[in-house]
């Protein structure tokens, strides 16, 4: 059984750069116990597949937060065309999850993660060669964000050549350890029984 959430709060807070919790809410996103749902505005949900793969695990993850009282949250970044998620884990660990285009990072994410309160990355992960979602993240790494635990990648089988995969290589290439290819079914601690 799910434990319901604390009346005007909700598990897992679900945020974009344009839009807040709140403001879903009042388009019809609140919950009979004054929580709010689990649910981003239309408006927002310009590349539905990836947002709502989000919002599964928010779904996923949020009874344990319930239980506890804390926290995780994540936040789809608007980056237009490519990708960018910042997941705060209950006990503050943070994970960026891709960095949008070349540009995005100084422009969009790093301003982002400032406004958030947010000082330190935990793990940086990029989903995947295409710039449109690793281009910003030698951007977010270079200007005092750079992972502090691990920077995922999916190694170097097929990697292209091209500018992008070379700044971010670079971003990550100190300390040695830094950069990574995870395991096939690793799971990433983000406290209080959430990974």
């Amino acid at each position: 059984m799910v434990n319901p959430a604390p009346a005007g709060r909700s598990a897992v807070t679900w945020t974009t750069a344009q839009k807040t919790p709140s403001q879903g809410a009042a388009q019809g996103g609140g919950l009979e116990d004054g929580s709010q749902a689990l649910t981003a505005p239309p408006d927002t949900m310009r590349h539905t597949p990836i947002r709502l793969l989000f919002l599964a695990l928010a779904a996923a993850f949020g009874p344990l937060a319930w239980t506890s009282g804390q926290e995780m949250r994540i936040h789809v970044i608007d980056v237009d065309q490519g990708l960018a998620v910042l997941v705060e884990g209950p006990d503050g660990i943070n994970v960026l999850f891709d960095g949008g285009n070349p540009g995005d990072g100084a422009g969009i994410v790093r301003p982002y993660l400032q406004s958030q309160g947010i000082s330190t990355l935990h793990y940086g992960v990029a989903s995947h060669w295409h710039s449109d979602h690793m281009g910003g993240l030698d951007e977010v790494f270079n200007s005092g964000f750079k992972p502090t635990i691990q920077a995922y990648d999916r190694g170097d089988y097929q990697r292209p050549t091209y500018s992008e995969i070379t700044q971010y290589l670079n971003s990550v290439a100190n300390p040695t350890n830094l950069r990574a290819t995870p395991p096939l079914g690793l799971a990433v601690w983000l406290g209080n029984n959430a990974e």
